[in-house]
């Protein structure tokens, strides 16, 4: 009698096994609930960061970004404006703006182009430029077999070139903010490539 009296209290505590099965399920459909809410609440973030930074902002920042000659940011913030806004006016501008970029892309290249064909002929010469305190201006360049420096009113030095040779002349005027200047020396340099 203790045993059956022992086995009916075990088998009436013990969960039947329908209902485990349909515990199981009901985990299992909110199990599924849970991640599809997931991917819809991140799907809402998206919406709420693209949201944040809508089609005309985009636009801006992509005229910005050409004007700085940043062109692949540019061509990405294209790219990312027409998949996120296909439909919009700001859409439809983008194409003039992947022109603009490309003829500016060609302009710079053909520029490289021109002075790496030229060399040094590519540079402007500056003929006043500002070192430190001391302002310079070069001008009446010349070449010549004589020349004259130290020319103070009525007194003046000169030298003459010899033979084969010729001096590169130049009246350089300096002007300087300091009352005790150090002046910097002209130079004269040429390349012979052989």
């Amino acid at each position: 009698m203790l045993l059956c009296v022992t086995s009916a209290l075990i088998a009436s505590c013990g969960v039947r096994q329908s209902e485990n099965d349909s515990i199981k399920r009901e985990l299992e459909t909110i199990k599924k609930q849970v991640v599809e809410d997931s991917i819809y609440i991140s799907q809402l973030r998206d919406t709420i960061s693209m949201l944040s930074f809508p089609a005309d902002q985009r636009l801006a920042l992509i005229n910005k970004q050409v004007s700085n000659g940043e062109y692949d940011q540019a061509q990405n913030g294209i790219m990312e404006l027409n998949n996120l806004f296909p439909n919009s006016i700001e859409s439809q501008q983008t194409t003039a703006i992947i022109q603009r970029i490309n003829d500016l892309i060609a302009k710079k290249k053909a520029e490289e182009d021109r002075i790496k064909a030229l060399g040094f002929k590519a540079l402007n010469p500056q003929l006043s430029t500002t070192i430190e305190y001391n302002k310079i201006s070069i001008s009446g360049i010349s070449v010549s077999n004589t020349f004259i420096h130290d020319s103070y009113d009525d007194r003046y030095f000169y030298n003459r070139a010899d033979r084969g040779n010729t001096y590169v002349l130049a009246t350089m005027s300096i002007t300087s903010e300091s009352h005790n200047p150090d002046i910097p020396t002209l130079a004269v340099y040429s390349i012979y490539w052989r």
